[in-house]
């Protein structure tokens, strides 16, 4: 279930689950979906690609401010898997601060397989916080990327607390003159999780 401000959406923000969104915003949607993340890089994005269910999708236009971060929750149950792909758009001038966690609760099993796309155009701002706190039963396979246009500032931190076997694979672009990103993070493991971040 996705909510947001109705002030925020009077002014052009969309944010909600892709498959919800696709019949009114589908044009939108498709312009960005897959662009960064390609299916042919490996195994694990190729069955991501392919099996993809749905995900999440941000959109903030042109010298839009969100001033209150946006939550974003995601779940396993007991031997399911999870292939959802999040979406987030700022276009010029826009800011905006994303909170995005993964989590289930010690005893459940799975697999999860995502994928993450930011874009974030010239003069805009996003602070992306990626908590990840699966169980030590879970796999945990990730593609994620981002491109930073002009005067563009991007923010990513992650924190990798769960799973049994995780490797995901993060890469960010900066495409234009003074883009600047900070990644950074922190892992802690116990008993045999073998976490591998690839940035």
């Amino acid at each position: 279930v996705a909510t947001i401000d109705p002030e925020l959406t009077s002014k052009g923000v969309i944010f909600g689950n892709i498959s919800a969104l696709l019949a009114e915003h589908g044009d939108l949607i498709q312009k960005y979906l897959f662009q960064l993340v390609k299916g042919d890089e490996d195994r694990f994005a190729a069955l991501h690609q392919a099996a993809w269910s749905s995900g999440n999708f941000l959109y903030v236009p042109r010298n839009v401010c969100i001033e209150k971060p946006i939550h974003v929750y995601s779940g396993l149950t007991e031997g399911g898997s999870d292939f959802s792909h999040t979406v987030i758009v700022l276009e010029e001038g826009a800011e905006a601060t994303v909170l995005a966690e993964s989590a289930c609760d010690d005893s459940v099993s799975g697999l999860h397989n995502g994928g993450i796309e930011l874009f974030v155009g010239a003069r805009a701002n996003l602070r992306y916080v990626n908590l990840q706190d699966w169980s030590q039963k879970v796999w945990h396979f990730g593609h994620q990327k981002a491109t930073v246009g002009q005067d563009a500032n991007l923010q990513w931190t992650v924190g990798a607390l769960g799973a049994k076997l995780a490797k995901v694979n993060q890469q960010v672009t900066l495409t234009g003159k003074r883009a600047n990103c900070q990644v950074n993070g922190v892992m802690f493991t116990e008993n045999k999780q073998h976490l591998s971040y690839h940035t």
